[in-house]
């Protein structure tokens, strides 16, 4: 209510916005949804060739033709904080971090999405 209040001024014809003030709401607002994108469009993945995530599992499924299609699928969804993908059959496991147990294997990718907690993602605006 109280920047609706500043964003109108009254003179003696009555009540008329204050144009100044919608102008820099604007600029805010647009601002703040370019953030908001740029944030979404630089979410990825870090990867670690022959490494397994094991355990932590949320979901699994085939037919992920990359550890990148694995890596978005889990870090766009929602699904995880982190993924394991498996190059002999396109095998992936989203997977909350915390509960995996890291560990070497030849044949799987695993990583951790941008911006999981410990996993620093910077932006610059």
């Amino acid at each position: 209510q109280a920047v609706l209040a500043r964003a109108l001024c009254c003179s003696s014809r009555g009540i008329y916005p204050n144009v100044a003030m919608f102008s820099t709401m604007k600029n805010a607002f647009l601002a703040s949804a370019l953030l908001a994108f740029a944030l979404s469009a630089a979410i990825g993945c870090e990867v670690r060739h022959g490494t397994d995530y094991g355990g932590g599992d949320t979901e699994c499924k085939g037919g992920q033709d990359s550890y990148s299609s694995c890596c978005n699928h889990c870090c766009d969804s929602g699904k995880g904080d982190s993924y394991t993908w498996r190059s002999s059959d396109g095998f992936c496991c989203c997977k909350w971090f915390v509960n995996t147990d890291p560990h070497s294997e030849a044949g799987k990718t695993a990583g951790r999405c941008d911006g999981a907690a410990g996993y620093n993602l910077t932006v610059s605006v």
